[in-house]
Order: C-alpha cells, then structure tokens, then sequence
C-alpha cells in the first residue's frame, strides 16, 4: 500500500481520512480490475472513459465534484478531498483520475459562476454522471496558459457570441456520446411513458366498453319490464272498465219489469245512456266548463 502518514497532517480531518480509507477500498474493487490494460483505439478510450465515469457515479463519487445544493457532498467544492481521491485514482489509472477530474474540472465555472437556472439544470446530472464534462481550454497561442486565453464573449442582446480558436477540448468525444446517450435514453423514457399511456387507455376503453355494455343489458331488460308492465296496467284497466260495464249492465237490468227481451234491451241502452250523459255533464261543471 502506498504510504499514507500525510493522512495524519493537521489541515486534513476526520472526514478527509474516512474518505481516504473508504475511497481506495472502493478503487481496489471498481477501478483497478478494469485498469490493468487501458486500450489504445480512440473510439475504445472513450468508451472507457464513459464506463468509469458510470462506475464513480455509481458509488456516489461524484457528489464530491459539484456543491450540495445540487446534489453535493459539501457546501462548496473541497479541493482537500478532491486531491485525496485524484491521488488515489491515479495510482491505479491515468484515464480514471482524467475521468473523475474532468466532471469537476468541466462543470468548475458553472459552480462557481453560473446562474441558479444553468446550475440546476446541469450539476446534479454532473454529479450522478448522466452528463459527462469537457473542457475547452488549450489555443494556439496560449496552450494551457489560463492567463494568457484570447478567446472572449460579448454580450449580444440576450446571448453571447464566443470569438476564439481551441486546438483541443478534453473529453469532447465522451461528452458528447454521452449526450446522446442521454438523449437516447430521455426518448426511450418518453417513448415508454407513451406507450404505457395508451395501454392504459386501451385498458380504461375496455373497462368503459363493459359498463356501457352491461349498463345497455339492463336498460334492455328494464324497458322490457316497463313494457311489461305497461300492457299489464291496460289489461288491467280493460278488465276493469268491463267489470264496471258488466256491473252496470247487471244494476240497470234489475231495476227493469221484463216485458220483452228488445222493450227492456232498448231501456237499459237508453237509461245508461242517460246516466252517463248525466256523469258527463256532472264532470263539465266540476271542471268548470
């Protein structure tokens, strides 16, 4: 094991040694498997650089790349922790302390100095590494000198034109794929979504079919009864009304001497016949006709 007295130095703490112990356990597990042979072939490296950035997401590592109101581990970046887990990184890979560096190196201005809107919308997918940062730095005339950098931007209503030349911005290529990863990823999500939507419909659509269905069952059956019901009421009504003839009939009769079958038949017809011109009249008044 490297040696590790500096770990007991004053300006570090408690929390800086934990982070050392535990970060170096993690690496012996994570990073050094996959760091025993790093590939040569550009499109390979960065797949690579893509994979380590995963794994170091994956652990929570991350977090320590970006301040804690988007999804850090500290209030600000605490470059004492950095140095300890760069240190360690590089023990074991090149590319995987480039990779853990370039996520705070890359999204450094925009913790430091970006608006809470770019702020938000970029450092927590810094820190759960569904972004990857690149830094656009080195010019022809400059190289690495931060100092002596040409290109400038000026405002322009509400935007800003960047004038300058880069002759290499670190981690573009890995950036980008995960860019579009991301991208692909976001569709697909969305994609899902939609289809679990229509299912759902298609399933609310089914669920309504049956009850509209079953509802159209019992009106059925409910006007049949209605109808039912109905002729029932009329024939009782006719039944009734011929009851009440029959009665009629029957007390006209009895209040007749029988002297011959058509005298007292044309009798009967002329005395109900007058009863019922009485009962009508009786009803006009009584409506007030």
């Amino acid at each position: 094991m490297p040696e590790q007295t500096y770990l007991s130095w004053p300006f570090l703490e408690e929390s800086h040694r934990v982070l050392a112990r535990e970060f170096r356990d993690w690496a012996d597990r994570e990073i050094a498997p996959i760091a025993e042979s790093e590939p040569a072939d550009e499109a390979e490296l960065d797949a690579l650089a893509r994979e380590l950035v995963r794994r170091l997401a994956a652990g929570g590592w991350l977090r320590y790349s970006v301040p804690a109101p988007w999804g850090g581990i500290y209030e600000t970046l605490d470059v004492r922790a950095l140095c300890l887990m760069r240190e360690t990184l590089a023990q074991y890979s090149g590319m995987a302390d480039f990779s853990f560096v370039m996520q705070g190196l890359g999204s450094g201005p925009i913790s430091l100095f970006g608006s809470e809107e770019i702020r938000g919308k970029y450092l927590p997918e810094v820190a759960n590494g569904s972004r990857i940062a690149a830094f656009a730095l080195s010019e022809p005339n400059s190289g690495s000198d931060v100092a002596a950098i040409e290109t400038a931007a000026r405002r322009d209503g509400d935007c800003y034109v960047i004038d300058g030349e880069k002759t290499l911005i670190s981690n573009v290529k890995a950036a980008i794929q995960a860019g579009k990863d991301a991208l692909a990823a976001d569709y697909a999500s969305s994609l899902e979504q939609v289809r679990a939507s229509k299912a759902r419909a298609a399933r609310h659509y089914e669920l309504a079919k049956k009850s509209f269905d079953k509802a159209m069952e019992v009106k059925k059956g409910f006007m049949k009864e209605i109808d039912r019901k109905s002729r029932e009421a009329m024939m009782a009504i006719q039944e009734a009304k011929r009851a009440q003839w029959q009665k009629q009939v029957a007390d006209t009769m009895e209040s007749f001497e029988v002297g011959g079958i058509d005298q007292t038949h044309d009798e009967m017809i002329n005395r109900i016949n007058e009863e019922s011109a009485i009962s009508e009249a009786r009803m006009d008044l009584a409506l007030g006709k």
